[in-house]
């Protein structure tokens, strides 16, 4: 914070030093004004420089870490990444006065890349708790593993009754048809997030919608406009107003026809996230369509990104998933931070059916084992009986 808030107080000392030095020359109202039309700036400066140090958070919980940054106005963006991920934690320093400040650079080194912690106060103890909880989550891992093959070993041994079989599914109603107004409705909405199914579908933000439609809409008012001037202009010969009218219609269809391919070109612009992948697709109008797709299950990392004041007042920015060597962008998404935990939340319940089909598959394969093992104990004591007690 210190060194953020440098240069404005340096500058500070010096306009005042100035206008002390201004006073006795140029009186002091000019020197007053001086200071005044410094002061200001300067203070803001240092107002929102010291707000900004406030903004940056780094994060460690019992399940990943998470890096957040925001600059005020410009910029704002969280990357975090799951415990599980961790290859090595670094500590180190840039100078010798660091090292007397006991401040340092923490490094998290991931699959995808460096979390690196700057500047932050006892580095060595925040590395030491990065790798507490590292430790912990393979601690636990290893423990949740010696408690399944317990209750499993205990489920062959006792194995519990059979299950009720389930009531049968009633029958579903008849889907209603959907009228034409209503899919009218549906292609000239404006939602940017919507279910379908078992989908999540994104939409890119309304406002890059307007930033391509403001012109032919413009555009297209001005030429209402212009047929209105001129069908009731008198002073305009009839030939001459029926030509202009002609032109005029020609050119609000034109314009109309742009509109309504620009917001087709949104329309048909979509991210999705299913139940085990994420898909981007990019339909042009008349044109062709990239479908591109990657697997929920090799996603390593998520961060977001707002950038700009427009980014922040509205709200949207980029979802960037790290896929291997690669990243998978959803750009102009409303709610940034909203559609990362969308995805972390499939992510988890992805990870949760994989763990309960692993652990059935492994259960069932333990189970094998020990029938086999009881088969065989019981075959070999049939065929060895045991020697009846010796008499004394």
């Amino acid at each position: 914070m210190a060194q953020s808030l440098a240069a404005p107080v340096v500058l500070m000392v010096l306009l005042l030093i100035g206008a002390w030095v201004l006073y006795p020359l140029a009186g002091s109202t000019t020197a007053l004004i001086i200071l005044a039309a410094g002061a200001v700036p300067l203070s803001l400066w240092a107002v929102w420089r010291w707000v900004d140090w406030g903004n940056d958070y780094y994060i460690v919980t019992n399940l990943r870490v998470v890096y957040l940054e925001k600059v005020v106005g410009l910029y704002d963006s969280r990357q975090e990444s799951p415990l599980t991920s961790i290859l090595s934690v670094n500590v180190q320093s840039s100078d010798a006065l660091a090292r007397a400040l006991d401040m340092g650079d923490v490094i998290v080194r991931t699959y995808t890349g460096l979390i690196t912690l700057d500047s932050v106060p006892r580095p060595r103890a925040l590395a030491n708790m990065v790798e507490e909880h590292w430790q912990r989550a393979k601690v636990g891992a290893r423990q949740a593993e010696q408690e399944f093959v317990r209750e499993t070993v205990r489920r062959s041994l006792q194995p519990e009754p059979p299950a009720p079989p389930p009531p049968p599914p009633a029958p579903s109603a008849p889907a209603r048809p959907v009228s034409f107004s209503e899919r009218l409705a549906r292609f000239f909405s404006l939602k940017v997030r919507f279910e379908e199914g078992d989908y999540i579908v994104y939409r890119k933000h309304w406002f890059l919608l307007i930033r391509d439609l403001w012109l032919p809409s413009v555009l297209m008012v001005l030429t209402v406009a212009g047929l209105f001037l001129v069908g009731f202009a008198a002073s305009i010969p009839q030939v001459y107003r029926v030509a202009l009218v002609v032109i005029g219609v020609l050119a609000l269809l034109g314009f109309a026809a742009w509109w309504l391919y620009e917001f087709v070109d949104w329309h048909n612009d979509i991210y999705q996230i299913a139940t085990d992948q994420i898909v981007d697709i990019i339909r042009k109008p008349l044109s062709r369509e990239i479908r591109k797709a990657a697997p929920l299950g090799n996603v390593l990392s998520l961060r977001y990104e707002r950038l700009g004041l427009l980014g922040l007042f509205f709200n949207y920015g980029t979802v960037i998933a790290n896929i291997g060597n690669a990243e998978f962008r959803f750009d102009g998404v409303f709610d940034p931070k909203g559609v990362q935990n969308d995805i972390y939340r499939r992510m988890e319940l992805l990870n949760a059916r994989k763990a309960k089909a692993e652990t059935d598959k492994r259960r069932q394969e333990i189970s094998q084992w020990i029938g086999a093992y009881h088969a065989i104990v019981t075959e070999t004591r049939e065929k060895n009986p045991p020697l009846p007690p010796a008499k004394s």
